[in-house]
């Protein structure tokens, strides 16, 4: 047994920390999907490591990269870590539902590949209250968004009060995946954008929660590597009307549509044919997945 002085506080807050973090890592695994952007995720598992969570779980997901032996040597820094490569890319919507079926712990830590926890002052309260009331789905934490463009940069903020929310921003969150999983997770169909907020949707009609905690911090590291705009553009808008179809009335979300297109396309984020075509095309899928799901 071991017995501190007076002078040995600092080693026993220490010791009480170290234990309390192991309590809660062990019933968590962090996942991360990635593709092209093999320096994005260097640099985010340094400050993982920086703060005591390279002995965690892992899974990474290699989404069709060019060079899938850098990710590899990347990933190989993570003691306990599932790599998982693909040739081919499906999307990283679809390889985050696939690191969901992967998950064997009871939680699962979704982060970009640019994104790390800064500060895990809420992270054992939050965790506490997910055991204690079990109608909690999702813990989504305050997210700092750092735009590290070429001709400028950008610090925006997204947080919600403490409690219980309708909302939640990707890039850092926690689920319960058994949760997850019953509500669909996130569907294969929502390339880019969309998916987060499907998955409000499925947990609102259910009464699942969504807690927000904003003592957690997330800092994401948005930089241009591994960013195709013209992509990012098509699959972006094809998804807000697929997200309208397949989740409001038919009416509500035909006058959504027809708003995204007479307004919202033209707003200069992206070349603007690429942006409705990205519309057009998301209605014709949305009204077609509309009539299975329903």
């Amino acid at each position: 047994m071991l017995h501190f002085s007076t002078f040995d506080q600092p080693l026993r807050e220490y010791l009480t920390k170290a234990r309390r973090m192991t309590v809660w890592t062990e019933r968590c695994t962090i996942g991360i999907t990635t593709r092209d952007r093999a320096e994005d995720l260097r640099h985010t598992i340094e400050r993982l490591k920086a703060i005591c969570l390279g002995d965690m779980r892992y899974i990474i997901v290699d989404d069709g990269s060019a060079d899938g032996a850098a990710l590899r040597t990347v990933a190989g820094q993570l003691l306990h870590c599932r790599f998982v490569r693909y040739e081919v890319s499906a999307g990283l919507i679809q390889r985050r539902q696939e690191i969901a079926e992967m998950c064997e712990t009871e939680f699962l830590i979704s982060l970009d590949d640019d994104s790390y926890f800064v500060d895990l002052a809420g992270m054992e309260q939050a965790i506490a209250a997910t055991t204690e009331d079990p109608s909690i789905g999702l813990v989504s934490f305050k997210i700092i968004q750092l735009y590290l463009d070429p001709q400028r940069f950008e610090r925006r903020i997204t947080q919600f009060p403490p409690g219980n929310s309708l909302f939640f921003r990707g890039c850092g969150y926690l689920v319960r995946v058994s949760t997850f999983l019953a509500h669909g997770g996130f569907p294969a169909e929502f390339r880019h954008g969309g998916e987060e907020s499907h998955l409000q949707y499925q947990f609102f009609a259910s009464g699942t929660k969504i807690l927000h905690v904003p003592s957690v911090v997330v800092e994401h590291r948005w930089t241009w590597s591994g960013r195709p705009s013209a992509e990012r553009a098509f699959l972006l808008y094809r998804s807000q009307p697929m997200l309208k179809l397949l989740n409001e009335p038919l009416f509500i979300a035909v006058a959504g549509c027809v708003k995204l297109i007479l307004w919202d396309s033209w707003h200069g984020r992206g070349p603007c044919r690429l942006q409705f075509l990205g519309l057009c095309s998301g209605i014709l899928h949305g009204m077609r997945l509309r009539g299975r799901w329903r």
